[in-house]
């Protein structure tokens, strides 16, 4: 029985089983779509690592008649998966079974398939196991080739199809007899020409009973010599051959003819209309071009190691893109979470709401680089525009503006003189600034000291390197009150942070990070005009980076302007649509503006981007909990307890709190009161408040003012419920809001759910 959930997909019904494996139609909660999942059921290691290594082979491929492959791993139980894109239709066996098809469908969709198998060979990819099984029609009546690169054992589902398995000395074969090459079946070495045999079987079965034309059959019989070395050598030359057949005219009778030069005639006067409406169509769909992603290039080099350069040049696209006015362009962090999953270009579209993708690769052999760039149009997959580029190294400069100026100019957009890129032209120190920008993106202890380093080693090889600095200033303005990321105190990793934000500054007065880095630091501060100062600079620079507009809500929140903050949110939520804690800080400025249902769907909407995200689920308990939810309160809780959170007991007393167990709150406070320590007291505060104890409320709350102002300043708020009403109105609160610079709180009426966020 297979669990309700592998990895982070929810299991929805089984569509297909075989000997190694079942699939089942899942779905994937934080991109908000459908998956073929296919599990491995054979307990043999060895088939689980070669199933998952094929798979990872066969996510290479993006190509529109290749079921995409998402993703390939093992859970922590040990179960082996594939997430695969789930297409809707029928497969060509059964589109078979309902009888013959017309040679035009039949020359249209078996030229894709012939496509898709190029750029598989091309990528060194060989099928093994093409059929009618594994081609699917989609609805819109296009070929998708399933099972790239996926070895199968018995498709028990298809029993007139057995799937043969055998060891032998190369390995494990695999292959449907009935569509097997005479190598494949004998054991012998198996390439592209295989697949092109199997190719030619398939078409041979669509043309079955069919009157084609003599071309046709000469194609198939080519796929299908004996000898391997009279058959196509490559699939590309069928897609040429099958392409010229697509173009001949057919034979028409005098009458067709006829006939057709009369609805000519009619039609003449109206044939401006159709000169012209594909033209306003085409300028049509690039005037809508109003919002873009830029996608990690794939890393198609040998060594992984080079997987950072392909993240720097999409890096510096989405800088230059960013430039362009009107335009919004989403964040890297968006962008990047579709790493390594190949999907299907109008799922990315939808899932990030934009018009148009950047996507590409990067291939380096040696101090030479080949990559490859193409604009794609969202809403229908089709190309827009396409570039490769070869050069050195140190070229990469040169080919990031090349790129940025190349999708500007096929949105019919103008981008400034200044050249994309960084300030260095030292290759050494661009590498080393790249790695530490791929370590920063992964928030552990470990990869902060590994960016820590790269970037200063950077900084070693050109001392004039802004975006290193800038990148050095943000890396230590994160680690701000995150417990484990570092074990420097706050002040000192402010301190740092700024020194080497004012060094960018220095060099290059309009850094973006760098305005932002200080920006946030200013905050914590209490350098609040400063702080919106930097901010508001770094936004005119840059309107499109996230960081800076969530920093300047947070600021705003901070000083209770929360309708202006929630507008803020609300940008840098689309331009970072799947940003998870992006929602976390939507649904606590709500829940401090007394706005409890907007905090709630906020929260709904963090747990929808990532279910794992477990400190969003707290925000659901404070909402819950302010609206009189206890018992969905009480299932967000639940929820959150196998992480043990340090601030889930927190959450509890509010829940218990507003509930009327107050005597249970008061007693859990007891107990995790004299433990309290930085980001816990604020929490702990609201606790004692809530149950009505003002005196250690005050208590808790001069801890947090003393032990922790920095963060003090940004999260002593309290909603105007009334469970909270009479300390908000403390003299006490008011004072200490006074020492960190904070304005008094508004709404002292305390009605639950009043809002001021502009509702």
């Amino acid at each position: 029985m297979i669990a309700t959930t592998v990895g982070r997909y929810r299991i929805l019904r089984q569509i297909g089983s075989g000997g190694m494996g079942e699939v089942y139609l899942a779905e994937d909660p934080k991109l908000q779509r459908n998956v073929a999942l296919k599990i491995v059921t054979d307990p043999d290691e060895k088939a689980k690592r070669r199933f998952v290594r094929e798979a990872i082979t066969a996510s290479q491929l993006s190509h529109p008649n290749v079921a995409v492959v998402y993703e390939a791993g093992e859970t922590d139980d040990g179960t082996a998966f594939i997430a695969m894109q789930y297409v809707e239709g029928e497969t060509l066996r059964d589109r078979l079974l309902r009888g013959p098809m017309p040679i035009e469908q039949i020359v249209r969709l078996i030229t894709e398939v012939a496509d898709a198998l190029d750029e598989a060979h091309r990528r060194g990819i060989v099928h093994r196991d093409i059929k009618p099984g594994n081609i699917m029609i989609d609805v819109r009546g296009h070929a998708k080739v399933l099972d790239f690169g996926i070895a199968k054992r018995i498709d028990v589902a298809n029993t007139h199809e057995p799937t043969a398995v055998a060891e032998t000395a190369a390995g494990m074969f695999v292959g449907t007899l009935q569509y097997v090459s005479p190598e494949q079946a004998s054991g012998g070495v198996v390439d592209q020409r295989s697949d092109i045999y199997s190719f030619g079987l398939v078409l041979q079965e669509m043309l079955k009973g069919r009157d084609c034309s003599p071309a046709l059959k000469k194609i198939v019989a080519r796929c299908l010599e004996k000898d391997p070395e009279r058959r196509y050598q490559n699939a590309r030359d069928i897609v040429i051959d099958l392409e010229r057949i697509g173009e001949k005219p057919q034979k028409r009778t005098d009458l067709r003819i006829a006939l057709i030069v009369i609805a000519l005639l009619f039609a003449l006067a109206g044939l401006w209309l159709i000169e012209r409406r594909p033209r306003e169509a085409a300028k049509a769909s690039r005037a809508k071009i109003d919002s873009i992603a830029v996608l990690p290039f794939v890393n198609f080099s040998s060594e992984r190691e080079n997987e950072y350069i392909g993240d720097g040049i999409s890096e510096e696209v989405i800088n230059g893109l960013a430039q362009l006015s009107g335009l919004k362009v989403v964040s890297r962090t968006s962008s990047f979470a579709f790493k390594g999953t190949r999907a299907d270009a109008r799922e990315v579209g939808k899932s990030l709401a934009v018009d148009a993708l950047v996507e590409g690769s990067v291939q380096r052999a040696g101090n030479r680089l080949r990559v490859t760039a193409q604009l794609i149009n969202a809403h229908d997959g089709y190309h827009l525009w396409s570039q490769t580029y070869s050069g050195g190294v140190d070229d990469v400069f040169s080919i990031e503006d090349q790129i940025a100026r190349s999708v500007a100019k096929a949105l019919q957009r103008t981008m400034g003189k200044a050249p994309v890129g960084p300030t260095t032209h030292d290759m050494a120190a661009y590498e080393l600034y790249l790695k530490a920008r791929h370590e920063e993106s992964v928030m552990t202890r470990e990869h902060f000291d590994n960016a820590v380093a790269n970037f200063r080693a950077a900084i070693d090889r050109d001392p004039s390197f802004a975006e290193a600095y800038a990148g050095l200033a943000e890396t230590y303005s994160l680690m701000d009150h995150r417990p484990g990321l570092t074990t420097l105190e706050p002040k000192e990793s402010y301190a740092l942070a700024v020194q080497a934000a004012e060094k960018a500054l220095s060099i290059d007065p309009d850094s973006v990070e760098a305005h932002t880095a200080l920006g946030h630091i200013d905050m914590h501060r209490g350098r609040f005009e400063e702080a919106e100062s930097h901010l508001n600079r770094a936004l005119q620079l840059n309107p499109n980076f996230s960081n800076a507009l969530l920093w300047h809500a947070v600021l705003l929140r901070t000083l209770a302007r929360y309708g202006e903050a929630k507008k803020d949110f609300e940008r840098a939520a689309q331009l970072d649509p799947l940003s998870n804690f992006i929602p976390a800080f939507m649904s606590g400025n709500a829940w401090f503006a007394g706005d409890f249902e907007t905090a709630r769907s906020a929260a709904l909407r963090g747990i929808q981007i990532e279910p794992q995200y477990s400190f969003v689920y707290l925000n659901l308990v404070e909402a819950d909990a302010c609206l009189g939810k206890f018992d969905e309160a009480e299932a967000a809780l639940r929820h959150t307890e196998p992480e043990h959170l340090p601030t889930l007991e927190e959450a509890r007393v509010l829940l218990l709190a507003t509930s009327g167990r107050r005597d249970e709150a008061v007693r859990l406070l007891r107990k995790i009161s004299p433990a309290a320590r930085g980001p816990a007291l604020p929490r702990v505060m609201r606790g004692w408040a809530a149950v009505g104890e003002l005196d250690e409320a005050a208590r808790t709350l001069n801890r947090a003012v003393a032990e922790i102002p920095d963060y003090a300043r940004i999260a002593i708020d309290i909603p105007p419920h009334p469970a909270f009403i009479r300390f908000r109105s403390d003299p006490r609160y008011l004072e200490a809001r006074r020492k960190l610079g904070l304005p008094p709180p508004e709404n002292f009426s305390g009605r639950a759910g009043t809002s001021t966020a502009g509702h």
